[in-house]
């Protein structure tokens, strides 16, 4: 039996390391194996890496069309189509990987954020002593503790409950954790880079349940 990467040490990877290494580190978790994961018909990757299906880690994924984008560029990542067969079931360890690199990655901007924020003045006060930007640092930081136990619980069971919650929850604490930097965010591979990706890497890899309209 393969020895998987454990879905907590993602989100450690992807908080203190490149979005590079944190989505091979995701790969390992939801497989076994060396590379990053295809969702159902794209892949967010480097250039030179190879891909794996968590659902079918063994077969060969082909890639159909590669786009280079400058967000991404900057992260050293391209985004690729792949050519799509049949619907499998993700197993549950590929979707608890995927919460631990998003929390993960939020908790990267916050940081990045305070970093930013420690020496600055607005108003005649330190920025961080603003009661807005306190409470906004104070509960991401308990949300992103708690999500933390979640994980490593799911880990042990095997399972996730509230999935969707749980990553609308990572899309609305990503968004202003973001808003910290302000303009300062935009520069190559800085914030907004890691929010975009952030927002990508659900849309290839979350599947939505399907309601009826």
């Amino acid at each position: 039996m393969r020895s998987r990467t454990t879905a907590t040490h993602v989100y450690d990877v992807a908080r203190r390391e490149s979005l590079v290494e944190a989505l091979m580190t995701a790969c390992h978790a939801a497989t076994g194996r060396p590379g990053y994961l295809t969702g159902v018909s794209h892949a967010l990757h480097a250039p030179d890496g190879s891909l794996v299906d968590p659902a079918r880690p063994d077969t060969v994924v082909h890639i159909a069309e590669t786009v280079a984008e400058p967000a991404l560029s900057a992260l050293g990542l391209v985004l690729s189509r792949v050519e799509t067969v049949a619907a499998a079931t993700r197993p549950p360890h590929a979707e608890i990987a995927m919460i631990g690199l998003r929390a993960g990655l939020l908790a990267q901007i916050l940081d990045l954020a305070f970093a930013h924020l420690r020496e600055r003045e607005s108003f005649g006060r330190k920025t961080l002593q603003h009661q807005l930007v306190k409470a906004r640092f104070s509960g991401t930081g308990a949300f992103l503790s708690r999500l933390r136990e979640e994980i490593a619980l799911a880990q042990v069971l095997d399972r996730t409950h509230g999935a969707e919650r749980l990553h609308d929850d990572i899309d609305m604490r990503t968004v202003q954790a973001a808003k910290l930097m302000g303009g300062h965010g935009l520069r190559a591979g800085s914030v907004h880079g890691l929010e975009y990706a952030s927002g990508l890497l659900r849309a290839i890899f979350v599947v939505r349940p399907h309601t009826e309209t």
